[in-house]
C-alpha cells in the first residue's frame, strides 16, 4: 500500500482548481515517508518530471492507494500529471473511515482526528507556521497560514508532510479493521465508489444561463431598490440616516408607526431583541402593503446576494459553467451528520423552488433561480425524484399500516390514504395536510406547538391529531418507541446502507434547531437511510448510463443531461438505478424533463 499526500499552492475555485502542487509525501508500507519537493522557494530535491515518473509507476503497479480526502489528491494527479484514477488499484480514504467510525465528530480533518483518536498531536506544523510568521508571509494570528505552505522551504515542509502520511496510515490501520468488524465495509466502499462520479461532475460543471442571469440581476436590483424606497416612505423614514437593514431600527420604526401587534406578542431573538426575520414580520405586521414589500425585499436580497450575483461571478467566463463541490461527509462548514450529500461554491442544495407569497402589486414576479440551470448544449434536462422517499423509508422500518398501503398500491399517496383511514376510524375530520405534517413532525422531531403552527390549529388539536395518527397507523408508534429505547440505552441504529449511528449524549443542534436525542436518532435512521439510497442510486446510474451525464443531486432528486434522441432509453436506465435495492416497500422514482431546471413537465 502506498500513502500519498500533496502539498499545493493556495486553493482557488475552477477553472484554477485543483491548485498547482509543489511537493508530495509518499509512504510505502512501514518504510519512512519521503517528501519529493520541486516547487518551494528553496531546498527542493527533485523535479516535477521525476515525480511524474514515480507516480506513473505507482499507478500502474500498486494494488492499494491510500489518501486523506482522495478526491482532492486524485484530481491533482489528473490535472497536473495527466494520470487518471487507476483501474487496478483499490482507492482507500481515511476521511470516509473517520466519518463512519465517529459520524458525530466535530471534524473529519486529518490532524484533529489523529489527535482525538490516536493521541498524535500535530507538533510539526508549528515549525512551518513559525517560519511563515518570522519571514513575513502571514501575520502571527493567521488561521489560514496553511494556504501559504508552498512559500516555506521544501525540507521544512517535508517534515510536516511526512507527518501527514504517517498519520493517514496509522488511522487506516486503527479504524479499517473496526469498520469491517462492525459490518460497515459495504458502507465504506459506497463512499469510495461515489467519489468518482462526483469528481467528474465537479470538473465538467453545470451550464448556467449567464446572459439571462446578467439581465435579470439588473432588473431585480432595480426592483429591490424600489421596494426599499416604498417601504421607507410607508414607515415615514425616507432619509439617509435610516437603515432598513438594521433590525433595531426597522423594529422601532414599525412599532412607532403603529403597524404591528402589541410588543409583548412580538417574538424575540436569543439575545432578547425584537426578531425581524421574514417569518416574524409576517406574524407581527398589521399593514398588508408594508408586509408584502418587506417580504419581497428580503426575498430579493437572498436571491441576489446568495444565488444570482455569486453565480455570475463564479461561472466559467469561457463556457458559462458552474463547478459546485459535492461533499460526501460532514466537515467544519459543509455536509450533513446524517450522511446526506451537500454542495458548496456554489451551494446547489438550498435553491428555492417557489415562493409562498405573491409579489406586491406592480412589481416583477420573484426570480426563478432554477431557471438559470441548463442541461448541456442541445440536450434535455431530466429530474428524477424519489416518490415519498422518507415516508417509504419510514414504512420500510416501521412496517404495519404504511407498508400495507404501499403493498396495496405502490404508487399510493400515503398521506391521502392515511387521512381517509384516520377519518373513518376516529370520526375526526383529517385532511392530507394533517397527516403529512404529522408524519414529518415524527421524522423531524417537531413538537405539538410547531405542529399547531403549521396546521393553523390550537395545540390541543395538534396533539389529538398526532395521537390519532399513531394509534391508527400501526407500526409507527412501536418503531418510534424502539428507536427511543436504543437512544436511551446508548445503542446505535443501523441505516439501510449499513452505517451505525449513535444518538448524541444530550440535545443536539441540527441546521439551527435543537433536537431531543431520542428524535435525533429517528431522524438519523430515516434521513440517513434515504441518503444511502440516493448515493447508491448515483453509483448505479454511473455504472449503467449510456449517453447521459450527472448534473446535480438534491437529497431525493437526481438530475442528468441527455440528448433528445437518447431520452427514452436513458430515463429508463436512471429510473432502474433509483428503484433498485432491497426494501420492504417498493421504491419509486418520478421523472420530469425540460429545457432548464425550472420549466419542467412530467415525463411518462
Amino acid at each position: 500500500m502506498y500513502v500519498i499526500d500533496f502539498e499545493t499552492k493556495a486553493i482557488e475555485p475552477y477553472p484554477n482548481y485543483p491548485p498547482e502542487p509543489v511537493g508530495v509525501s509518499i509512504k510505502y508500507a512501514d518504510l519512512p515517508s519521503l517528501y519529493f519537493a520541486w516547487g518551494h522557494p528553496s531546498e527542493n530535491n527533485c523535479s516535477k518530471e521525476d515525480v511524474q515518473l514515480i507516480l506513473a509507476e505507482i499507478w500502474s503497479t500498486s494494488e492499494q492507494l491510500l489518501f486523506q480526502n482522495a478526491k482532492f489528491d486524485l484530481e491533482v494527479v489528473r490535472k497536473w500529471f495527466g494520470l487518471p484514477i487507476p483501474c487496478s488499484a483499490r482507492i482507500e480514504d481515511t476521511m470516509f473511515l473517520i466519518f463512519l467510525y465517529d459520524p458525530l465528530a466535530p471534524t473529519f480533518s486529518l490532524k484533529p482526528s489523529a489527535e482525538r483518536i490516536l493521541g498524535l498531536p500535530p507538533s510539526e506544523q508549528e515549525a512551518v507556521r513559525d517560519w511563515l510568521v518570522a519571514h513575513g508571509k502571514v501575520p502571527s494570528n493567521s488561521k489560514s497560514w496553511g494556504a501559504h505552505i508552498s512559500e516555506a522551504p521544501g525540507k521544512l515542509v517535508g517534515n510536516y508532510a511526512a507527518g501527514d502520511t504517517d498519520r493517514t496510515l496509522a488511522l487506516y490501520r486503527h479504524i479499517h479493521p473496526k469498520i469491517v468488524e462492525l459490518g460497515m465495509e459495504e458502507a465504506y466502499l459506497r463512499e469510495v465508489q461515489l467519489m468518482q462520479p462526483l469528481m467528474t461532475n465537479e470538473r465538467v460543471g453545470i451550464r448556467c444561463d449567464v446572459q439571462q442571469l446578467r439581465a435579470d440581476i439588473a432588473k431585480y436590483q432595480a426592483e429591490f431598490d424600489r421596494a426599499t424606497l416604498e417601504a421607507k416612505i410607508i414607515l415615514h423614514q425616507n432619509n439617509d440616516e435610516f437603515n432598513i437593514d438594521s433590525g433595531v431600527q426597522l423594529a422601532t420604526a414599525i412599532q412607532y408607526g403603529g403597524f404591528c401587534v402589541p410588543l409583548d406578542e412580538w417574538p424575540l431573538t436569543p439575545t432578547k431583541k425584537y426578531s425581524t426575520s421574514k417569518e416574524t414580520l409576517k406574524q407581527v405586521i398589521r399593514h398588508d402593503r408594508l408586509q408584502e414589500l418587506l417580504h419581497y425585499r428580503a426575498t430579493l436580497k437572498t436571491c441576489l446576494g446568495t444565488f444570482m450575483i455569486p453565480w455570475l461571478e463564479k461561472a466559467d467566463k469561457a463556457r458559462g459553467m458552474l463547478h459546485p463541490s459535492w461533499n460526501q461527509v460532514k466537515g467544519e462548514k459543509y455536509g450533513a451528520k446524517t450522511g446526506r450529500l451537500s454542495s458548496s461554491d456554489p451551494n446547489f442544495q438550498n435553491i428555492p423552488t417557489e415562493f409562498e407569497m405573491e409579489p406586491p402589486s406592480g412589481y416583477l414576479p420573484y426570480p426563478r433561480i432554477r431557471r438559470y440551470v441548463l442541461p448541456d448544449e442541445g440536450e434535455v434536462f431530466v429530474s428524477a425524484d424519489f416518490h415519498s422517499q422518507e415516508i417509504r423509508m419510514l414504512g420500510h422500518f416501521a412496517e404495519g399500516a404504511i407498508k400495507e398501503i404501499y403493498d396495496s398500491d405502490p404508487a399510493a399517496d400515503v398521506h391521502a390514504v392515511a387521512a381517509s383511514i384516520i377519518s373513518d376510524q376516529t370520526g375526526m375530520k383529517i385532511t392530507r395536510k394533517h397527516t403529512k405534517v404529522t408524519a414529518f413532525s415524527i421524522l423531524y422531531g417537531a413538537g405539538a406547538a410547531t405542529m399547531a403552527q403549521r396546521l393553523a390549529c390550537p395545540t390541543h388539536e395538534a396533539v389529538a391529531i398526532k395521537r390519532a395518527y399513531l394509534s391508527t397507523l400501526t407500526g409507527v408508534n412501536d418503531f418510534m418507541y424502539s428507536v427511543e429505547e436504543r437512544a436511551r440505552s446508548k445503542q446505535p441504529v443501523r441505516t439501510w446502507g449499513g452505517r451505525l449511528i449513535h444518538a448524541p449524549e444530550s440535545v443536539v443542534q441540527i441546521d439551527g434547531r435543537v433536537w431531543n436525542k431520542d428524535y435525533v436518532l429517528i431522524n438519523y435512521l430515516i434521513q440517513g437511510s434515504s441518503a444511502d439510497q440516493t448515493k447508491q442510486s448515483i453509483i448505479n446510474y454511473d455504472r449503467t448510463r449510456k449517453h447521459g451525464r450527472l448534473l446535480a443531486t438534491v437529497h431525493d432528486e437526481i438530475c442528468i443531461s441527455v440528448a433528445p434522441q437518447h431520452l427514452e432509453s436513458e430515463v429508463a436506465i436512471l429510473k432502474a438505478a433509483m428503484e433498485a435495492g432491497e426494501f420492504d416497500i417498493p421504491m419509486r422514482a418520478t421523472i420530469k424533463i425540460g429545457p432548464n431546471w425550472a420549466d419542467m413537465k412530467d415525463y411518462k
